[in-house]
């Protein structure tokens, strides 16, 4: 897994089946594989969090669906403003908290009430679950995250030592300034195995 920082709460992750774009409205892309499907989702309509420079990524290279939270509405009116064609907006869902499905085969989402405005996304892929949860004001108006946490990697094994090996892999692979790995998360259940 990889794991691309793009600005604010953006980020693309590539697994090995399917790639995720989260939250996208600025920051360049690294170039995508186009055999691999393309995940798009939108938290909210806040514009640093959505601009529609996102659809254009359905250019018919690849598979791609959208998944657009609170305030994004693809009346008539935005898809004639945004460049919307029909068969792009057939691509799109919107999304709630609370919603629960399989975004592609072998691909489940779960939307989570966010912090904010909008959703947060529970995605699971390729043994992985990636966590993004958005963010919110603090009682100073001051832009922060969701206790601190910007996007969460669980990984899957078939032993909890493996289990822990992967997650942490993956989240060294995720990098950006002011970023915070904690070690100890995990450990005290490895060590009460290992009693």
């Amino acid at each position: 897994m990889r794991v691309t920082y793009l600005a604010h709460s953006g980020f693309l992750v590539e697994l090995p089946s399917v790639t995720l774009l989260f939250d996208w409205w600025k920051g360049e892309l690294p170039p995508l594989r186009a055999e691999k499907p393309l995940l798009v989702f939108v938290s909210h309509g806040h514009e640093d969090h959505f601009d529609p420079h996102i659809f254009p990524l359905d250019n018919g290279r690849r598979a791609i669906r959208f998944f657009l939270g609170k305030g994004i509405h693809l009346g008539r009116g935005s898809m004639a403003r945004w460049g919307v064609s029909e068969a792009t907006a057939a691509k799109c869902r919107l999304v709630r908290g609370g919603d629960d499905f399989e975004a592609i085969p072998g691909v489940r989402v779960e939307a989570l009430r966010s912090t904010d405005a909008g959703v947060a996304y529970l995605v699971t892929a390729d043994g992985k679950t990636i966590y993004h949860a958005g963010d919110r004001l603090d009682e100073n108006g001051q832009l922060v995250t969701s206790g601190g946490r910007v996007l969460g990697v669980t990984a899957t094994g078939p032993t909890l030592r493996q289990a822990l090996h992967d997650a942490y892999a993956a989240a060294r692979a995720v990098d950006f300034d002011g970023k915070y790995l904690r070690h100890d998360i995990g450990q005290r259940a490895l060590a009460a195995l290992a009693d």
